[in-house]
């Protein structure tokens, strides 16, 4: 689905390296989710797209805005990439989150559209507009 929303995305606003950012967009998750290292990446992957998995990786207990900023220093593609990201996952919330939890997922997309909207215009509008429907289960 981040992938998707990427393609659109550079449709709508054409401005990134598409090649490099779908592969980072479908491996986004890889060294979050699974045993896989960026070293592994490094072999299978060309360099920038190891690199833009990388970026997109949350440390432990690293703070969001921490975190944002590391991203808003690489390449606009993995800004782009990460409210794609963001996009996909605004959606119905699991039934067990509380309103407590949604309310701080919101207030945590507002920062990722605050410290990189400026980065892909088209992208931070769909955002924006995702935020406002997600709104509904609060």
């Amino acid at each position: 689905m981040v992938a998707n929303e990427v393609l659109i995305a550079d449709k709508n606003e054409p401005a990134i390296n598409l090649e490099n950012a779908i592969q980072i967009a479908l491996l986004h998750d890889i060294l979050e989710d699974t045993s896989i290292t960026k070293e592994q990446l490094e072999n299978h992957f060309n360099p920038q797209v190891a690199h833009g998995v990388d970026l997109l990786t949350k440390r432990k207990n690293q703070p969001i805005r921490e975190y944002l900023q590391r991203i808003k220093e690489g390449p606009k593609d993995i800004s782009l990439i990460k409210m794609c990201d963001r996009i996909t996952n605004l959606q119905k919330p699991p039934s067990l989150w509380t309103s407590e939890k949604i309310a701080e997922y919101l207030e945590e997309s507002k920062i990722i559209l605050e410290m990189l909207g400026s980065s892909h215009t088209y992208a931070a509008n769909r955002l924006k507009s995702k935020m406002e429907s997600y709104r509904q289960y609060i």
